[in-house]
């Protein structure tokens, strides 16, 4: 458990979060508690990304490579999920994320990759709402310790046609990788 919360520590400060947790102690991030405002405010942010957007991604690190991508975002549930598929070059749809409150204080999202699904919890906001950082809680269908998967995203609002979603990636403990997608909203005319 140390070696995991020294990992998500680690991730943390190459995301640029605040580690210090002064007002959390040193709790896991599935016991962190964030200000219920913050909460309401980007997961209302998160909802108005429902639609078609269109951009590039590019690996950086372990993994390196880059293309072009689509991302469809639409409201499921009576609006309490959304759903992210991001999709690649083919048409097919590479990964899918969905966002949920759990409570009026946790903002979750599950992560679809290949082979396992991340599941992440909201631990910082930016001024504004501006972005958010979800670390990892735990990863569902995880072969061993060092399979790939995700362990920690970031969603940055530029503008509200403009996103950028970090993805930080790793493979054991010395492969690890960061994708960077930077999306446009497609404009209906």
């Amino acid at each position: 458990m140390k070696t995991l919360q020294s990992i998500l520590i680690l991730a943390m400060v190459a995301m640029g979060c605040d580690t210090s947790n002064k007002s959390q102690g040193n709790k896991p991030i599935n016991e962190i508690s964030i200000s219920t405002k913050d909460v309401a405010n980007t997961f209302e942010m998160i909802k108005k990304l429902e639609g078609e957007w269109e951009g590039e991604y590019e690996w950086t690190g372990a993994i390196t490579g880059r293309g072009s991508l689509r991302a469809k975002y639409q409201l499921n549930g009576r609006e309490s999920a959304v759903i992210e598929n991001l999709i690649s070059k083919d048409g097919t749809i590479s990964m899918t994320s969905v966002y949920h409150l759990d409570g009026p204080s946790s903002l979750k999202m599950s992560h679809f990759c290949t082979y396992n699904q991340p599941r992440l919890k909201a631990t910082s906001f930016g001024i504004d709402n501006r972005n958010v950082t979800f670390g990892v809680v735990d990863v569902t269908n995880l072969k061993s310790e060092n399979s790939g998967h995700v362990y920690g995203i970031r969603l940055d609002f530029l503008s509200p046609d403009r996103l950028n979603i970090t993805f930080n990636y790793k493979q054991g403990d010395d492969k690890k990788s960061v994708e960077l997608a930077q999306l446009t909203r497609i404009q209906n005319d």
